[in-house]
């Protein structure tokens, strides 16, 4: 429980100031579709595609003290696993999103998700990773629960759209 204690009070700090600077009043068209309705989206593509950039727009839409935003990394130095991440939650967290980077540096991460998603019916999670493989191969247990978004570099239409007034 300390090691959770330590990571949220951690990302509660720095993550909405971090947050503030990828906020921009045009977004890329992937952004529109994590609007949708599924409750568990899973964002993968290149290191350095603007995954974060995505999430983090995404993660400003909700009210302060109804989201978190984690790194896998984190989880993965303080050894502790996302089920304890997710049971600690519950006490924190009344509902709202949790967003979670590189999620696939968490060892076993696809089966933690699938019952923390199957246990916490009020939360939207958002998770991102840069190992497509990896986050392909979870399609086998996180089928029906998941949307996934393959975010690839922008486009020139999409560039335009953002820096111009288009």
């Amino acid at each position: 429980m300390y090691g959770c204690i330590k990571l949220f009070k951690k990302c509660h700090i720095n993550r909405r100031k971090k947050a503030l600077t990828y906020n921009k009043p045009k977004k890329r068209d992937l952004y529109n579709l994590l609007l949708e309705n599924p409750r568990l989206h899973i964002v993968y593509g290149l290191r350095g595609g603007r995954k974060i950039t995505l999430l983090f727009q995404r993660f400003l839409d909700y009210p302060e003290g109804k989201h978190i935003y984690i790194s896998g990394d984190g989880i993965k130095l303080l050894k502790i696993s996302l089920m304890d991440v997710f049971r600690d939650l519950y006490y924190v967290l009344d509902g709202g999103a949790i967003f979670i980077e590189e999620i696939n540096s968490i060892d076993g991460w696809v089966e933690e998700l699938k019952v923390a998603y199957d246990s916490y019916s009020n939360w939207y999670i958002y998770v991102s990773g840069s190992s497509s493989l990896n986050l392909l191969e979870s399609k086998k247990v996180l089928a029906r629960r998941a949307r996934y978004y393959h975010l690839l570099p922008m486009t020139f239409r999409e560039y335009i759209k953002i820096t111009r007034d288009v």
